[in-house]
């Protein structure tokens, strides 16, 4: 008897596997590739930012931004608990566990910084693309730019990881380190710069300084409107 895909209905001939799933990551497989990256980010950053910065990338890079902006909220709720003990702890120097407020809104924070943290990410990629191919002439598709941002979004990923942690140990060295990520993710975003079809190396210090500057003044004007 003749037998199908459940996938696609198409007749598999010699019990071979269909391959109408081909290039689609398994959840083992995405856990996998993402822990891959994550060392190749450290050990390796501009061999990983130029072999994933291709058009094929994109979704998995939206994922890793989706990824990054859920770790984002878990450290905004870290950042407001420790900030939250600290005043505590000053008011009552008796106080040696942090404990939750139900005062404040922590589904809210959560959700808040999840939301603008992807969509901010999103309008950076967005204003590099901008500059770089609009001002600037490159070449580079969207999906590359959007893949490079992605690639990128696991250092941050990984050090708010780690900040989440410290802030229990202590907020200060937190928040060093968290700065410390911020600018490890601009030093490689300006190294990958050159891999999203650019080819003049002397306009990508331009690019770069170009898309943070109307990047901020987005955050700038949008921060205005919402707060």
């Amino acid at each position: 008897m003749a037998k199908f895909c459940s996938n696609c209905g198409k007749e598999l001939k010699d019990g071979k596997k269909c391959d109408c799933k081909k290039g689609e990551y398994t959840e083992n497989e995405m856990v996998n590739s993402i822990i891959n990256l994550a060392m190749d980010i450290f050990s390796k950053p501009i061999d990983t930012i130029k072999d994933f910065t291709k058009q094929k990338n994109f979704s998995f890079a939206m994922i890793l931004m989706a990824i990054m902006s859920f770790i984002a909220g878990i450290f905004s709720l870290s950042l407001v608990n420790n900030a939250e003990y600290a005043v505590t702890g000053l008011v009552s120097p008796f106080t040696i566990i942090p404990v939750l407020s139900s005062n404040l809104p922590y589904m809210k924070i959560f959700f808040t910084t999840v939301a603008v943290c992807f969509g901010l990410s999103f309008v950076y990629a967005g204003v590099l693309y901008l500059v770089n191919n609009s001002i600037f002439k490159g070449e580079a598709n969207y999906k590359e730019i959007y893949a490079l941002c992605g690639v990128v979004s696991i250092i941050n990923s990984c050090v708010m990881i780690g900040a989440t942690v410290l802030m229990f140990i202590n907020m200060t060295l937190g928040v060093l380190l968290i700065l410390f990520g911020c600018v490890l993710s601009l030093v490689y975003t300006y190294h990958g710069i050159k891999f999203i079809g650019q080819k003049d190396e002397n306009m990508h210090g331009y690019i770069y300084l170009l898309t943070l500057a109307i990047f901020m003044v987005i955050v700038f004007v949008l921060t205005k409107i919402f707060l």
